[in-house]
């Protein structure tokens, strides 16, 4: 059985905008993922991965189509992608889900509960957080509405031990 005798511990770490930049220069230069992955000191699977995923067509003056990696594309996929990720994602990309949510809620006759107003917006197509979601943004005050303003809420709360056995020895 043989170990490995080094003792650093390397983390995972996202390509910043000068790695794919590299990668751009390297490629059109003609190296292989191979070589790019050992200049960069990263996996041959994380270069072949940005390289697919940062690739746009592009017609030469004959009008032939080719995939070309630019690191401008690939950076703003990736920040699209991130500000779409984490706890607080629809806050940023859901303003309209929000504002409509709150337009029917605080209308006059009410027809709508946070529940089906989630159901309603799903059903036509449009992305929007779970029902659970959204009385999370409730309760931690995140949105202009509270729960004085919902009819009727939903108990959440985790069911606790209220009569646990006491064995005696």
């Amino acid at each position: 059985m043989t170990h490995s005798q080094t003792n650093t511990h390397k983390h995972y770490q996202q390509l910043s905008f000068s790695d794919r930049a590299t990668i751009q220069a390297l490629q059109a230069a003609g190296d292989t993922a191979t070589v790019i992955a050992q200049k960069l000191h990263c996996s041959k699977a994380t270069i072949s991965r940005e390289i697919t995923r940062g690739s746009v067509t592009q017609l030469d003056s004959k009008r032939h189509s080719h995939q070309v990696y630019l690191a401008e594309t690939a950076q703003a996929m990736h920040d699209r992608k991130r500000d779409r990720t984490g706890h607080y994602a629809f806050l940023k990309t859901g303003r309209a889900f929000f504002k409509a949510l709150a337009r029917e809620l605080t209308r006059k006759p009410r027809v709508y509960s946070v529940d089906s107003f989630v159901h309603f917006y799903r059903d036509q197509g449009k992305d929007c957080p779970s029902t659970t979601t959204v009385y999370r943004y409730i309760d931690a005050g995140l949105l202009e509405l509270d729960n004085m303003t919902l009819p009727k809420k939903l108990r959440r709360r985790i069911k606790g031990y209220k009569n646990a056995h006491k064995r005696k020895n």
